[in-house]
């Protein structure tokens, strides 16, 4: 199977891709399309960088793929990563051991 961000990779050709902080990136719409009708993902969380700048990740329950994104100010999306397997570690509570 190949990964959410090869695709997005090879699909770049079409895309009119850009590169920010060395990423792949294109136009929001674009990779969000991509992503719900390739790989079924929705986006799951979201924060925002020190820069000011929003990550977000998608995910796919049902076929178990994640992708993670930086949303530019110009309304670019950039491919961080992507795969499969994702799994969310709850947060320790204070005094306990992991």
């Amino acid at each position: 199977m190949i990964s959410a961000a090869a695709a997005i990779l090879v699909a770049g050709l079409v895309w009119q891709v850009t590169h920010v902080h060395g990423l792949k990136c294109a136009k929001a719409e674009t990779v969000e399309k991509h992503l719900q009708s390739r790989y079924g993902e929705a986006r799951v969380s979201l924060g925002v960088t020190t820069e000011g700048l929003l990550v977000e990740r998608w995910e796919s329950l049902e076929r178990g793929t994640w992708t993670l994104l930086l949303r530019t100010r110009d309304g670019k999306l950039c491919v961080i990563g992507a795969g499969t397997g994702w799994r969310t570690i709850p947060l320790r509570l204070r005094g306990t051991s992991v």
